[in-house]
C-alpha cells in the first residue's frame, strides 16, 4: 500500500507490502532484489521525501501469534546474506525469521549504498522505519541521522503510517 498524501511531497510506503510486488528475480540474488527494489525508492524520491515502513516482528506479542498460525505451507529457516541465491518468494515472505532477515538486509543496504545516497537523496529525505524504535533519516547526499521525535514501538506498519503521516502533515 502507497499513499501519496495531497498536496506535499511525501509518499508513505508499507514496505511489509512492497516486498510483495517487487519483481523477484528467479535464479537472482538476495541483492539483485534489493536493487530492484532500491530502483523503485529512487524513483519516488524524485517527487519527493519518502517514509518507508516495514512491520515489526515483536515475540509473544498477540500479532506475532497471529502471523505464525497463518503460515502453514512454509517452514524453512533460510540464513540470507546479500550473495545469497534468491529462495521463492512465498518461502522468504510467508516465514517470519525469513522475512525479518530480508528486512534488515533491505534496511542495511539502503542505510549504507554511499552511491545511492550520493545519487538520489540530495533534495529529498528517506525515513526508513524498521525493527528499531527509532526511525532512521538519510538526507543530504548521505546524512544519517537517528530520529527521536519520531520513536514507536507499535509492530504494525498500518498503524505505524497513519502516526507517520499525521506526524508529516
Amino acid at each position: 500500500m502507497e499513499m501519496q498524501t495531497p498536496n506535499t511531497d511525501i509518499t508513505i510506503i508499507d514496505g511489509s507490502a512492497l516486498l510483495w510486488v517487487i519483481h523477484w528475480p528467479v535464479g537472482g540474488t538476495v541483492k539483485t532484489y534489493v536493487s530492484n527494489l532500491r530502483q523503485h525508492i529512487e524513483r519516488k524520491l524524485q517527487k519527493g521525501d519518502v517514509y518507508l515502513v516495514f512491520d515489526r516482528y515483536y515475540e509473544y506479542s498477540t500479532k506475532g501469534v497471529t502471523r505464525s498460525a497463518r503460515n502453514t505451507e512454509a517452514s524453512r529457516v533460510h540464513q540470507l546474506k546479500v550473495t545469497t541465491e534468491l529462495p521463492s518468494q512465498k518461502v522468504i515472505l510467508t516465514v517470519i525469521e525469513n522475512k525479518k532477515q530480508l528486512i534488515d538486509i533491505v534496511c542495511t543496504e539502503l542505510k549504507g549504498d554511499v552511491s545511492f545516497h550520493r545519487n538520489h537523496i540530495q533534495n529529498h529525505k528517506l525515513i526508513i522505519i524498521s525493527q528499531d524504535k527509532t526511525p532512521i533519516e538519510i538526507s543530504n547526499g548521505g546524512l544519517i541521522i537517528n530520529r527521536g521525535d519520531m520513536n514507536t514501538t507499535h509492530e504494525e506498519a498500518d498503524i505505524i503510517i497513519v502516526q507517520q503521516m499525521l506526524m508529516a502533515a
